[in-house]
């Protein structure tokens, strides 16, 4: 399994830890706000595997940002532009892509053993600011004693691409 080529030798300033549905959204938000962003899938799988999932995030990115654009957020031609923004990245480039990221996100299943294995992770190779879970997760008070590094970190949209956003999903959710 090999890392990943990043687009001009640099990786993505940020990065979004867990390649499932809020590692997703995560890296849609990011696009979206004209980001380049790394999905990172911090599992060791096989090719094929790393394949399928790679594929699947990528179909799932495209479909949400063509429902932001049934919604007049975007247009379908900006599609392409902003999924391209999403560096899909495996266990194998990892290290390269958190090490260059200057904030991360961690989404990855709420089990103790995947949070403590993602932190062990990004605590490795990581010198930014970590947004983590929200305290109310049973897992993160099982992890709050620990000693972390990096400080909490929170990042926004800008106002304009903020509440187009949200009032797409407030649309969305009363359909």
């Amino acid at each position: 399994m090999t890392a990943p080529d990043f687009a001009g030798d640099s990786a993505p300033r940020f990065a979004a830890v867990g390649a499932g549905r809020i590692g997703r959204g995560i890296a849609i938000a990011f696009a979206y706000a004209g980001h380049r962003i790394s999905l990172v899938d911090l599992r060791v799988r096989s090719d094929e595997a790393w394949c399928k999932l790679r594929d699947e995030a990528r179909v799932e990115i495209e479909s949400s940002l063509l429902v932001l654009a049934q919604f007049g957020v975007l247009t379908r031609e900006q599609v392409p532009e902003i999924a391209a923004r999403v560096e899909h990245v495996n266990a194998a480039g990892a290290p390269r892509a958190l090490a260059a990221a200057e904030l991360v996100f961690e989404g990855v299943p709420e089990t103790l053993e995947a949070k403590r294995e993602a932190f062990a992770e990004i605590n490795a190779h990581c010198r930014a600011a970590m947004r983590a879970p929200p305290p109310s997760c049973s897992c993160t008070r099982s992890l709050a004693g620990r000693r972390n590094r990096h400080r909490s970190g929170h990042a926004a949209l800008t106002d304009e691409h903020g509440k187009k956003l949200r009032a797409a999903l407030a649309q969305h959710m009363l359909v």
